[in-house]
């Protein structure tokens, strides 16, 4: 039996959610018993409503200890849990010596109770990979999870072939912490470069802002449209010509689809994240958690907004994330339920 552990949080979003509901969901359709724990905040158990999974709720990390005992066919456990801690895998390792740990985004390279890691980024700053060479470690935007809705629209991309930017989509998950919705609106209203955008933007089901961002939209002069949880997002995602968003799971879903980015991070793990496709060509930095750069928002704008560029960092974020990393994953559970 496989549990999965996943959290979610106001500034972590609900992308860990959704990619171990995801993750679960494919392996349960492949025969595998599954078991489900939610860590959960605010809207995370609407978002989890969709997926078909036994789910247990649980509000602290020591209470999976309560849920190994009740299931004791447990052998493997596959974290998505934010706030995981060593002494947590020691107490399942040393309580439950058959149980074998596969963490994702887990970044303690010193923890040598976890039996693999795979991250989409190594935050720890000190140690590339696990100290323990017992520890098997992957990396990399590869390693990416899409949703059915992105896997769909995935198989059948090309290269933007767009002449300029006409079609702004702003999304910043399901929350939004930093309000950065609000600013982008107030950055748009001044003239840049003196173009119009028809602009897009989605209100997240955690949006504690939700009022203001609709009156600011209400004020504007400009084209600005808005969508409350949107069913369609791949597809918004698709078609916009740039999306200004941060750099969660929503930046691996844009790459995806080769749809460039201008990046705000939410968070320093963020802005972290964000260095890499921004390295690679795919996106633009232009601000930090604390604000948006209007100087550099504006330079990523006229950078954008020609079709060699975007054609070139569409197919470029493509590269870096070709939709396979849920079958690399469930490769690597595989080999573990297999040792």
């Amino acid at each position: 039996m496989i549990l999965f552990l996943a959290s979610s949080g106001t500034f972590t979003g609900i992308g860990h959610i959704r990619r171990s509901a995801q993750l679960a969901t494919e392996l349960k359709n492949r025969n595998h018993e599954v078991l489900f724990c939610l860590k959960h905040e605010f809207g995370s158990i609407e978002s989890f409503k969709n997926y078909q999974l036994n789910c247990f709720i649980i509000s602290r990390t020591d209470q999976i200890q309560e849920v190994l005992k009740l299931y004791p066919r447990i052998n493997l456990i596959v974290s998505d849990l934010h706030d995981l801690q060593r002494e947590d895998t020691e107490k399942i390792t040393s309580g439950h010596s058959k149980v074998k740990i596969l963490a994702l985004d887990y970044f303690d390279m010193e923890d040598s109770h976890v039996h693999t890691i795979v991250n989409l980024y190594n935050h720890n700053v000190q140690h590339a990979r696990p100290v323990s060479e017992k520890v098997k470690y992957l990396e990399g935007p590869s390693y990416g999870v899409l949703r059915p809705e992105f896997r769909a629209l995935v198989q059948k991309r090309k290269s933007k072939s767009k002449q300029s930017v006409k079609r702004l989509l702003v999304s910043f998950g399901g929350s939004d912490p930093r309000q950065h919705s609000l600013s982008i609106i107030a950055v748009l209203g001044k003239a840049v470069h003196n173009k119009i955008y028809s602009v897009t933007i989605v209100i997240g089901p955690d949006f504690i802002h939700k009022a203001k961002v609709l009156d600011s939209v209400a004020k504007s002069k400009l084209p600005i449209s808005t969508m409350e949880n949107p069913t369609n997002i791949a597809r918004l995602m698709y078609k916009a010509d740039l999306c200004i968003s941060g750099s969660g799971t929503t930046i691996l879903e844009l790459a995806a689809l080769g749809t460039p980015a201008i990046v705000i991070p939410q968070s320093p793990a963020e802005a972290n994240f964000a260095a890499v496709f921004e390295k690679a060509g795919f996106a633009r930095i232009a601000g930090s958690p604390e604000a948006i750069d209007i100087g550099k928002f504006q330079e990523a704008l006229v950078y954008f907004d020609n079709p060699q560029t975007l054609e070139r960092a569409s197919a470029l974020g493509r590269e870096l994330c070709d939709g396979k990393g849920e079958e690399r994953i469930i490769h690597e559970i595989n080999l573990l339920l297999n040792s």
